[in-house]
């Protein structure tokens, strides 16, 4: 087995905005919170979740180690200014899991979707409480593969 090393993109150097938003259920009252890329658009970073899990990890979009630049390092053909179908954020999804340091828990991440029903009773009827900006110096980074970042 070879001991693979990991270290974070260089681009998280960088102050990105991380929003928390509340919402609740209309039709069972259920209160929750979750994570999203706030600022211009939420465009300039990725969020990742534990499969099967909550860890919840952040990766830069741009820069030497971000989103676009490993996807045209995994995905044949890709360049940075292609456009990025579903079937093309899968394949990458699928890739990347072999390239990113897995959770605490050994799990693999995948791509994170934002929660369009209560995760109580399903309902779709959902009012948003509160959105508020967090400090992403606290947020946990994606640590990839070393050998990706040699040029």
């Amino acid at each position: 087995m070879v001991d693979v090393k990991y270290w974070f993109p260089e681009a998280i150097s960088n102050a990105y905005a991380i929003d928390i938003i509340t919402k609740k259920c209309r039709n069972c009252s259920y209160e929750f919170s979750f994570l999203v890329a706030g600022g211009m658009g939420g465009y300039e970073i990725v969020k990742y979740q534990e499969v099967d899990g909550d860890e919840i990890r952040w990766l830069p979009t741009y820069g030497k180690g971000g989103y676009l630049y490993l996807m045209e390092k995994l995905i044949h053909n890709f360049q940075m200014n292609d456009e990025i179908t579903v079937q093309i954020a899968k394949q990458f999804d699928v890739l990347f899991r072999d390239h990113a340091e897995p959770s605490l828990r050994g799990k693999p991440f995948t791509l994170a979707q934002f929660p369009k029903e209560c995760p109580s009773c399903h309902s779709k009827e959902l009012s948003t409480l509160k959105e508020e900006a967090l400090d992403s110096s606290d947020a946990r980074w994606m640590k990839i593969d070393c050998s990706l970042l040699e040029e």
